[in-house]
């Protein structure tokens, strides 16, 4: 039943945060390799900020649903069903 129910959150976060990439549109840059990510990460969103509105992922969001909630710009729900609920309600009506 676990295993369902985050298929079915996973599918939903997916779809919303598909439907605001393309509402907004963005321009996204990808940072990969074994060291540094975070500190480059944080050093690339620095200079961008001076002259665009950014976003940049929090914290060591590295998995899918990580980078769904980045997009959605939301704070995992953990194990509570509840809070995932309100995290799909919240971000369908944005």
């Amino acid at each position: 039943m676990k295993a369902i129910l985050k298929t079915i959150v996973l599918s939903t976060l997916r779809a919303l945060a598909k439907k605001k990439l393309e509402k907004i549109n963005p321009k996204i840059v990808g940072i990969t390799g074994s060291v540094g990510k975070t500190s480059t990460k944080d050093a690339i969103a620095e200079v961008l900020a001076r002259r665009f509105s950014m976003r940049k992922s929090q914290g060591g969001y590295n998995s899918e649903f990580g980078t769904l909630l980045s997009i959605l710009e939301k704070q995992s729900a953990y194990s509570s069903l509840t809070k995932w609920i309100k995290i799909i309600f919240e971000s369908a009506i944005e």
